[in-house]
């Protein structure tokens, strides 16, 4: 004889978006940290002037040439410092740490559960 069972998830879901929510910004404090040596470095101006923005959806660097760096416009990017450093040091890094970072994410969730 079949046995039908209907599970409420409902509690599950808001939970998980609630965890979500709450792990933004320590995830993206690691994504800014595991970035960070892919940033161009001479002085340290555009790596000592970024931050996370205060609800974790965005990584900013306020230097006044940071877009320039980013793009790599008119720059030879030393690697004395940074030896990973160049342009679209977001991608590069991703492409290296996107393991880590699902990891990351994974165990941000769990805890918020």
């Amino acid at each position: 004889m079949p046995v039908k069972m209907n599970i409420d998830l409902s509690g599950v879901t808001d939970k998980i978006k609630f965890a979500t929510k709450q792990g933004q910004v320590p995830f993206a404090n690691q994504v800014h940290a595991d970035m960070l040596p892919y940033v161009p470095f001479l002085a340290g101006e555009l790596s000592d002037d970024s931050m996370v923005s205060d609800d974790g959806t965005e990584i900013i660097f306020m230097a006044k040439y940071a877009r320039r760096q980013y793009h790599g416009i008119y720059f030879n990017f030393t690697l004395t410092h940074h030896p990973l450093a160049g342009a679209y040091w977001d991608k590069r890094s991703k492409a290296d740490n996107i393991g880590k970072w699902v990891q990351v994410a994974n165990n941000i969730i769990k805890e918020g559960l």
